[in-house]
């Protein structure tokens, strides 16, 4: 599974203490909505937060999800815009950290 670099560290934080900027490297963010399959990974973590995704680059999702599900990880989500494909890992076998691939369009 060929991965081109990391893309960020991604540090998730409740709704309400989301607000930080960071430089280039590093993002902090929250779950999008109640609906979000963000929330039940933060509740395990706490109100302090959560470190992950950590997003990698790589050239192939295809080739990322094929890899994963050779190794037995299942999904937490998919994402597809109109410039970018992505997968994330659960956190599960991944010692509490989420994993993300990220293909790039275009």
């Amino acid at each position: 599974m060929p991965v081109l670099g990391l893309d960020r560290l991604e540090v998730m934080l409740p709704q309400d203490r989301a607000g930080a900027a960071w430089g280039p490297g590093a993002k902090v963010y929250a779950p999008g909505s109640e609906a979000s399959t963000l929330n039940q990974h933060l509740a395990q973590k706490g109100t302090r937060g959560a470190i992950g995704p950590i997003v990698w680059n790589g050239p192939d999702i295809e080739r990322v999800r094929q890899r994963a599900v050779e190794l037995g990880h299942d999904f937490q989500y998919e994402l597809t815009t109109a410039d970018r494909h992505q997968l994330c890992l659960r956190p599960e076998k991944l010692y509490g950290y989420m994993a993300a691939f990220t293909q790039f369009i275009g």
